[in-house]
Formats: structure tokens, sequence, C-alpha cells
């Protein structure tokens, strides 16, 4: 069965949900011997195929361009469908958030077990014509689209719906867009915030070394700033089981503040604890322990970004 399908809009994208809407219109062509095989099973030629990552079924809507399917000059079968659903996204990969690249899927697939590929050798293939599959007026707002392509697959459900007739699979073709989010609207919204805050705590060593309680409270108040402000960016994606690029700023940013604070502890009590004819080279000495820190936090958090850059590089 040859399936052919064209992203006309997309929106609502929810990367914390792991959804979108997408609408648009699929379509397929078989040959008689595959519509004898749906009138002797009573199968409808419209329920042949489903939009297997489908959500919400109650609030999507389906509906044929014509009542029947069409006779091509060829002599096969073609059915043509408009669709608007909520649709799931199976896999995405949020490692380099908020530079990610994510795919949507529309994916169609076999319906009836008696058109399993165990039971008819039923195949969907993508249509090979050079047809545009997404409109260039869809779109999200801070994305760009980057590429689409439709491609074959297969699911095997691994049960036997307790009928002991074997594990089934089902053959399918994907529409897959994929969409890359813009680099400067991610910046000022993500790392601007986060770069101010680790610039000031970077700056605080730079006051002098008598200045115990002021020194003592600008880490502090930093890192408290620096906790809120990934949990408000964390409310946007998924909860995951690895760190995203920006959690590794964020890492350097909490390293930062806590290495402030524990440096502005040890500078106050040894300022304090020095004799008075002593004080001038505490100074200095707890002068050149901030220097060291200041340098060694910048290094730390440039090598952190050519780490990124590289692992970039290689996917």
């Amino acid at each position: 069965v040859k399936v052919g399908a064209y992203f006309d809009n997309i929106h609502d994208l929810s990367l914390q949900n792991r959804r979108f809407v997408g609408e648009g219109f699929y379509w397929f062509e078989w040959t008689q011997s595959l519509q004898d095989k749906l009138d002797s099973s009573d199968i409808d030629p419209g329920s042949m195929i489903s939009i297997a990552n489908q959500l919400d079924t109650w609030d999507g809507d389906i509906e044929g361009l014509d009542d029947d399917p069409i006779r091509l000059p060829n002599g096969n079968y073609y059915l043509q469908l408009r669709f608007s659903a909520n649709l799931y996204i199976p896999e995405i990969n949020l490692r380099h958030f908020p530079f990610e690249t994510i795919q949507l899927p529309l994916i169609l697939e076999t319906y009836d077990d008696s058109l399993a590929i165990e039971n008819d050798n039923l195949v969907l293939v993508p249509d090979a014509r050079r047809n545009a599959l997404v409109s260039p007026a869809a779109g999200i707002n801070g994305y760009n689209i980057v590429g689409s392509k439709l491609e074959s697959t297969v699911r095997t459900l691994g049960t036997d719906w307790g009928l002991d007739d074997g594990k089934l699979s089902y053959s399918g073709v994907a529409l897959q867009v994929f969409l890359r989010s813009t680099p400067l609207p991610s910046i000022l919204k993500f790392f601007l915030p986060l770069f101010i805050v680790v610039g000031i705590v970077l700056l605080a060593p730079s006051l002098e070394g008598e200045l115990g309680d002021i020194r003592l409270a600008i880490p502090s108040t930093g890192l408290l700033t620096l906790i809120f402000l990934q949990q408000a960016y964390q409310a946007e994606i998924p909860q995951l089981d690895y760190l995203t690029f920006l959690d590794w700023f964020y890492a350097c940013g909490y390293v930062t503040a806590i290495g402030t604070f524990v440096l502005f502890v040890w500078g106050t009590n040894f300022y304090q604890r020095a004799p008075e004819d002593g004080k001038h080279e505490s100074l200095e000495t707890i002068n050149k322990a901030d220097l060291v820190f200041q340098l060694s936090a910048i290094v730390g958090t440039v090598l952190t970004c050519l780490l990124y850059t590289s692992d970039a590089a290689d996917d």
C-alpha cells in the first residue's frame, strides 16, 4: 500500500507533555487484490490505516474528502483523508536544550489484525514522488523547520491479545518534521539571566577582603536565585534522566556560588584571626585566593561550553 502524508499546520507544542496539534492530509493507494480482502473481511477502507500516535480521539477529527475510494487510471483504489489531531511525540532528545532539534511525527499504521504482516504480508511504503511534506506556512514560534522525511516503520506489540495466534507486527509509515530552536531568543531567555547572576557572584571576590558581611551575602543570594531560575525553566520540559546543556551551566553556577561562599567564609575568618600588625598581609593573601578562584571558575565554564560544542559536533 503506497502511503503519503502532508502537514498543513503545526501548533500548540508542549515539550512538558510531549504532544502537539497537527493538521493536514494523508492518502493511500491499494490494489484490487487488497480490496477483495477488505470486502471479504468487512473492513472499511477508511479505517484500514489509523494514526498510531493520536491522543484524545474525542478531540480529533478525521474525515475522507470523498465518500468512497476513487479508481485511478491504473485500476488501483485511492483514498484521501483530512486530519486534525493531538499527536504524541514518542522520542524526544533534550540533551542540547535550549538548542535542541525535535522530531514531530505523524505515524500511520495498519489497523486490523487480519492486515498484520504475519497474516497477509501487507506492507505500507512511502509515496516516493517528490511532493512537499509540510506547508511553508506551518511552524511554531521559537522554532525553525529544518527538514522532513517520510519513512517506513514496523511496530511489534509483543502480545497476542490472549488469542494464541503469535505476536503480530504492524507495518507503518511515519512523517517526521524536524524543528530546531532559534538561538538568539534562547540565549536571551535562558542564558542571559543565568550569566547575570553568576557574573555578579564572580565579581564579588573583587570586594576588599575586610568586607566580610557584604561578601558573604552575595553568593548565598545568588545561589537561591539560581535555584528559582532552574526550576522555572524545568517546568517547560519533561522530567529527564540526564542533564541538559543548560543544566551543566547551572551546575557550574552552583559550584561557583558555593565555592565563593566557602572562599568568603575562609577569608573572613582568616582576616579576623590575623593579628593587627598582620592585617595587611592577610588581605593580600585573601586577594590572591580570590583572583585564583575567579580565574578557575571562568576556565571551568569555558571548558563546559567547549565540551558541549564537541558533543554537538559528534551528534
